[in-house]
């Protein structure tokens, strides 16, 4: 941005609009009596170039439980907008189906509005919390199995004399505390959720035409909502295609086996590998064999050489940020691997492989065009500045957040909230380690029961004395009510990171053990591992799978549904993206899945893992060109450029040979 537009963003920020003004009809209730929209505060932080009421909306949409019963009780899922950035922008948005399944999406606005910047440009973007997630756990909650842990939860060793709990025995409490209030846990399935889909597009105004992009168990739930076939669904990106017919949990370990194979498949498919390294999957299986027998010593504190190493530094090319690069230099460290050679996974280890950036100087010097001497050291001045330039962003954009909270903040003489909060984090300092156990579990606590002023004052009560409690207790008398929400709004924000982290799993396993796992089976999972080529990458796939049939017998019953396995059938234009890197969702699954669509197309990318958005422009371009007119024929030949420059044994480089998995 220029300093003129950050001048006036930095104005806009400080100035009050309605959010009714930029997103007419939400503060009324919405668009559709069936299901009311409240407004309510965005959590933050958010991405520092958000205007809360004029660049983005947060609130809540009141949808049935059942929508087979539309007149019985009501859950509300919270949402949020990103507005367009365009003045004259598309009428269709784009709407975010959330992967997990448990992963909340409206806690995470900084995230996802730079992962959709570029469809942002032109279509607002709608994110949502599924309903038993985030901030939409009306069916889910269970805070008081929780709070009575919180402290451990959150990472502190237990008070002295208490047992600590494992995470297995809140599950239980958490399901014990859901059934004692009467939820009925099977309406948390991805039929429900695509109704909720539908009504929360209508909700808001754009149910004449829109555009859905799944990521992960989003596209379990793209397509499900595309079986549905709501009204106005224009078109579908599906990122990390996890189709219902697939057994995922008899094949947990396929997606890490075929990441593994098109390593090899790569290889082979490059003229200059292929014969510098020949028949490398086999010699990796031989090399594992070699290695589960003798493992080869690390040097200087590193871990020795072991399949479970190898295997792991495979695997975590899987997210975007780690070994980027990595898979052109594994074919070379698998031979040194051969002859007891460890340089290659050393320098790997020791975050030396890929190399770091090249400074101002290299780039410099390796320009292949000719510079004089003048020219040199203006070239390497503006790559100096450009540097400086990046620090400086950053560090506006750390200001700038921090100026988006403090203007988000209620207008009061003493922020009451904010102050009652800094008074308990000074006096926990002067604490005993029991009694800051135990005050964190109180305050956690208060998220059971009402939410009123007198229960912030029996807090004070219960865990402060002498001056500190009259001072605390001065706080919270001088509340107005809407400090008192605040308080309590803060709280949950404090809270819900350390809460998500154990109960991501549990949102997990509602769906798989009510939907999947009577799809899969012991039995079939054993016979699809003895398929894989690359043996190593299902190692441990059994354990995982054993833990899993445990826990869902001590947690749920199964509720399958007839037909939800079948194969999705649609003519609405889907475009498939799928990574080589994935062990999450196998790069396999798109092409599946695009087989009984009638206008699909799917797109393999080499270098890439899970959530092909978050790795590359390529994918990104294709994906916002493809929405932009998905009747058009996709272009996708910067595919191409993605393709491994394989390191060869002198250090010298392949030129790549291209990935041939597309088709329409």
């Amino acid at each position: 941005m220029t300093p003129d537009q950050i001048f006036a963003f930095v104005v806009a920020l400080m100035s009050a609009q309605p959010a009714e003004e930029a997103f007419p009809g939400l503060a009324s209730g919405g668009h559709d009596p069936r299901y009311p929209v409240t407004l309510a505060p965005c959590l933050r932080p958010l991405d520092p170039w958000e205007i809360e009421g004029r660049t983005i909306v947060c609130g809540r949409v009141d949808v049935p439980a059942d929508h087979a019963a539309p007149e019985g009780r009501r859950i509300a899922l919270g949402f949020a907008i990103l507005r367009a950035r365009s003045l004259s922008p598309a009428p269709d948005p784009l709407v975010f189906l959330q992967g997990g399944p448990g992963a909340d999406v409206v806690s995470q606005m900084q995230t996802w509005a730079v992962a959709f910047a570029d469809w942002r440009q032109r279509r607002d973007v709608i994110v949502f919390d599924q309903r038993g997630n985030g901030v939409s756990d009306a069916l889910t909650a269970c805070r008081g199995a929780t709070s009575g842990h919180f402290a451990e939860i959150a990472g502190a060793p237990p008070a002295t004399g208490a047992q600590p709990v494992s995470p297995d025995a809140l599950l239980v409490e958490c399901r014990a505390e859901i059934a004692d209030r009467g939820e009925e846990i099977a309406l948390i399935n991805t039929a429900q959720n695509a109704g909720d889909v539908a009504a929360l597009v209508s909700a808001l105004g754009f149910a004449q035409g829109w555009n859905l992009y799944g990521g992960s168990y989003g596209t379990k739930l793209g397509l499900e909502v595309m079986r549905q076939d709501p009204p106005g669904l224009r078109a579908a990106i599906l990122d990390g295609v996890a189709p219902p017919m697939v057994r995922l949990y008899d094949e947990l370990a396929g997606p890490p086996d075929e990441a593994a194979a098109a390593i090899f498949d790569q290889c082979a498919g490059d003229p200059a590998c292929a014969a510098a390294y020949p028949d490398l999957e086999a010699r990796f299986n031989a090399l594992m064999e070699k290695l589960a027998a003798a493992p080869i010593p690390g040097a200087r504190g590193r871990p020795p050489a072991t399949p479970e190493l190898v295997a792991t530094l495979i695997k975590a090319r899987n997210k975007p940020g780690v070994l980027t690069g990595v898979t052109a230099w594994l074919p070379k460290m698998i031979v040194e691997l051969e002859a007891g050679e460890t340089a290659t996974l050393d320098a790997i280890i020791d975050d030396e492989i890929p190399p770091p950036a090249p400074t101002a100087a290299e780039v410099v010097a390796a320009a292949p065009i000719g510079l004089t001497e003048d020219q040199k050291a203006l070239a390497e001045a503006i790559l100096h500045m450009a540097e400086q330039q990046k620090a400086s962003t950053a560090a506006m954009r750390a200001a700038l957040v921090r100026l988006g909270e403090d203007a988000s903040l209620l207008a009061t003489p003493e922020d009451l909230p904010e102050a009652f909060e800094r008074a308990m984090l000074r006096a926990a300092q002067r604490m005993t380690r029991d009694e800051t156990l135990a005050l964190l579990d109180g305050y956690a606590a208060l998220r059971v029961g009402p939410q009123r002023r007198g229960a912030l004052l029996d807090f004070v009560a219960a865990h402060f004395a002498g001056d500190l409690r009259l001072r605390l207790s001065r706080l919270v008398q001088a509340m107005t009510p809407a400090d008192v929400t605040q308080t309590f709004a803060r709280l949950e924000r404090d809270a819900r990171p350390y809460e998500a982290e154990l109960l991501f799993g549990f949102h997990l396993m509602v769906y798989a053990c009510q939907e999947d796992l009577p799809w899969n089976g012991p039995e079939t999972a054993k016979a699809f591992q003895q398929t894989l080529r690359i043996p190593v990458m299902g190692a441990g796939a059994d354990a995982q799978l054993e833990s899993l049939y445990g826990q869902c017998a001590a947690l749920f019953e199964p509720a399958p549904r007839p037909g939800f396995h079948a194969p999705v059938r649609s003519s609405v234009p889907t475009l498939l993206l799928n990574g080589l890197m994935d062990v999450q969702t196998s790069w396999k699954w798109g092409a599946l899945a695009a087989e009984t669509l009638d206008h699909a197309t799917n797109l393999a990318f080499p270098e890439t893992g899970h959530g092909t958005l978050l790795y590359h422009a390529c994918s990104r371009d294709i994906g916002v060109a493809f929405i932009e007119n998905p009747q058009a024929p996709v272009e996708a030949g910067c595919i191409d450029d993605l393709a491994v420059k394989w390191v060869l044994p002198d250090g010298t480089r392949s030129a790549g040979s291209p990935w041939p998995v597309r088709h329409r």
